[in-house]
């Protein structure tokens, strides 16, 4: 089973994604031909681009039980939220100068957005298994030292042949 592990994507780094996976370039390309590639437009696509990533990531680390990169993507996720709503704007004010469609690009959007939400949901039920794992190892872990502290109330004193002579 091959992992999809974006290279040159450190959460704890500056945000960088690589565009040159082709799901990326479908997304961040695809009907933007007109725009320029620094275009407020294809910003957007390249944040959710980013978000995509760091939830890659965020899975991976949850099922390795890796909790401060898990957390490492959820602050640069945080991160994100911020570029998303001012590039939102810019894209919005753009194509209001240049005559373009917002609906287009909104609908484009909805489609991004509901694949985050299916890989979101998908970590939440990855986080959810793996707590299930880990809340029956602690009780397995209790339920044996119980039987630990048992079987040494049974055990007999054992008491020291040997007494004080003076």
């Amino acid at each position: 089973m091959s992992r999809l592990r974006p290279p040159a994507f450190d959460p704890q780094q500056s945000i960088n994604p690589n565009p040159t996976h082709s799901y990326s370039k479908a997304i961040l390309l695809d009907g933007f031909s007109k725009a320029s590639p620094m275009s407020a437009c294809h910003d957007l696509f390249k944040t959710y681009q980013e978000w995509r990533e760091c939830s890659v990531l965020e899975g991976e680390a949850i099922r390795c039980a890796d909790w401060s990169r898990v957390n490492s993507c959820q602050r640069a996720k945080m991160e994100l939220q911020g570029r998303i709503i001012q590039f939102t704007q810019a894209a919005r004010d753009h194509l209001a100068k240049t005559g373009g469609s917002w609906s287009e690009v909104e609908q484009r959007l909805r489609r991004e957005v509901a694949s985050l939400i299916d890989l979101e949901n998908q970590n939440s039920e990855t986080l959810a298994q793996v707590r299930c794992r880990a809340l029956a190892e602690e009780a397995e872990l209790d339920r044996s030292s119980r039987q630990l502290r048992q079987v040494r109330s049974y055990a007999p004193v054992v008491r020291s042949a040997w007494s004080s002579y003076s």
